[in-house]
């Protein structure tokens, strides 16, 4: 029982004085990193198979250790082992190791879905194996837990979630009202409604790519509307999430100077 609520403490976030516990992390963020070398580079080379192993087998026992030691991180004793693999950080872990790793070395396992992707409920294999490849980016939810600013950000979005939610139901029932207006005005602009829906979507965020202009004085007057009042919406959650940011990262401030004293 000592030594697996001892192999828990190094497997957590490390305190600043437990150096055995600072090493576990540094060589699991390490491992994360260097998982993604291969992404940088075109064709298939021995060294990137290497990298690819090392890095799966490294993940794989760091989930295992959690595992073992679930007990004491979810605290419901015998039951905590069975609750572990459906955990929400538990199934994330396991879509960023296990797909890709089967996607990149473990082709033949689907390949039989090829034949069978004329079949309109087969997804098509290739894109089955590219989205199963970039569910490794999901690693970098791995690294977060490290950042205890990170941490701080979430209590804020947990705090504003109710002004935040107002502000994104606000922007949802715009981009639909201006997005019905539209299509209604610029008949020949819009093939069907889901375009109109994307076109106010970028307007009300000031981005604008050009692929779809209003050519009636009343469409580009509706144009300029959405993108005004866009910049305002746009700029409400921006001010929660600072406001709300700042007095969090002063109370964690406060508490740390009072840890030190």
């Amino acid at each position: 029982m000592k030594i697996r609520k001892r192999l828990f403490e190094i497997i957590s976030i490390a305190e600043k004085n437990d150096v055995a516990s600072l090493l576990y992390d540094f060589v699991i963020v390490t491992t994360v990193l260097v998982s993604f070398i291969p992404f940088f580079f075109s064709g298939k080379r021995a060294i990137f198979k290497t990298i690819d192993i090392i890095t799966f087998s490294v993940l794989i026992a760091d989930y295992l250790l959690h595992w073992l030691c679930s007990d004491y991180s979810i605290g419901k004793k015998k039951l905590s082992f069975i609750l572990f693999p459906f955990t929400l950080g538990s199934i994330l872990n396991l879509l960023a190791i296990i797909p890709p790793y089967i996607a990149i070395y473990g082709n033949s396992i689907f390949s039989n879905l090829s034949a069978a992707s004329d079949y309109a409920f087969v997804p098509d294999y290739a894109f089955m194996m590219k989205l199963f490849v970039a569910l490794r980016l999901l690693k970098v939810l791995r690294i977060t837990r490290y950042f205890r600013q990170f941490f701080l950000l979430v209590k804020v979005l947990k705090k504003q979630k109710e002004p935040l939610m107002v502000v994104l139901t606000m922007a949802i029932i715009y981009i639909f009202v201006v997005a019905f207006i539209l299509y209604i005005l610029e008949e020949e602009l819009f093939s069907n409604y889901f375009e109109a829906v994307y076109w106010a979507t970028i307007s009300l965020t000031s981005v604008g790519y050009g692929d779809f202009v209003p050519h009636t004085n009343v469409g580009r007057l509706v144009a300029m509307i959405s993108s005004v009042l866009g910049i305002a919406l746009i700029a409400l959650p921006s001010g929660i999430i600072s406001a709300g940011y700042m007095e969090e990262l002063n109370r964690y401030i406060k508490n740390e100077e009072k840890k030190n004293k």
